[in-house]
């Protein structure tokens, strides 16, 4: 908002009894409180050209003279640079992944870092974990494990630990994560929350 002031304006003798602002070049603008010692206006689109408006004050004092005065406001274009927002944007990567024996059976733990490349929080989510034998998510693959990945902030990544029990299936196995599993978050790129790792 631009303010017009005529605070400064005087009368040596009987007062002044009104103010009267008026408009008299450049593009229009709605006054307010036009008939008021302070008029004002909303800034007015100017494009990309610089614009010049000028305005008229006229007092009058209570014998009914006047006396006018004018000034010119100089408004500028200034083109500030956009700021995208384009939401959080979960990914991943492997750490670890290490098989090993407890008695008959066959385990596996790992640690799965996962990212917000995004630029806004991604709120909480699952993580889901299968036993693949390629490096296709598909219905064939077997689900090992599940866990809740917190709230996590734009930028921010963590360390996800998970232990599994391993069904029978020796030769090329894959373990996938899949990242936000139930679509909870709403992601600008939903393609890459799927975690493939190396052959076991």
């Amino acid at each position: 908002m631009v303010t017009l002031s005529g605070l400064n304006s005087i009368d040596p003798d009987d007062g002044i009894a009104s103010y009267f602002w008026e408009q008299t070049d450049g593009p229009a603008v709605d006054l307010s409180n036009a008939s008021s010692a302070e008029a004002s206006f909303l800034d007015t689109d100017v494009g990309t050209d610089d614009q010049s408006l000028t305005f008229k004050l006229t007092v009058t004092d209570n014998g009914d003279l006047q006396s006018s005065d004018f000034c010119v406001v100089n408004i500028s274009w200034i083109n500030e640079p956009p700021m995208a927002d384009a939401g959080p944007d979960l990914t991943g990567s492997w750490v670890s992944l290490n098989p090993f024996q407890s008695g008959p059976k066959s385990w596996i733990q790992g640690i799965l870092n996962v990212e917000n490349w995004g630029t806004q929080m991604a709120q909480s989510s699952l993580i889901y974990f299968y036993l693949s034998t390629d490096e296709i998510l598909d219905k064939t693959d077997i689900k090992i494990a599940k866990t809740t990945l917190d709230i996590l902030e734009a930028g921010q990544s963590i360390d996800i630990s998970f232990k599994a029990k391993l069904p029978d299936r020796e030769f090329n196995n894959y373990i996938i994560a899949q990242i936000d599993s139930l679509k909870a978050v709403l992601e600008t790129d939903e393609t890459n929350n799927i975690i493939v790792s190396w052959p076991l």
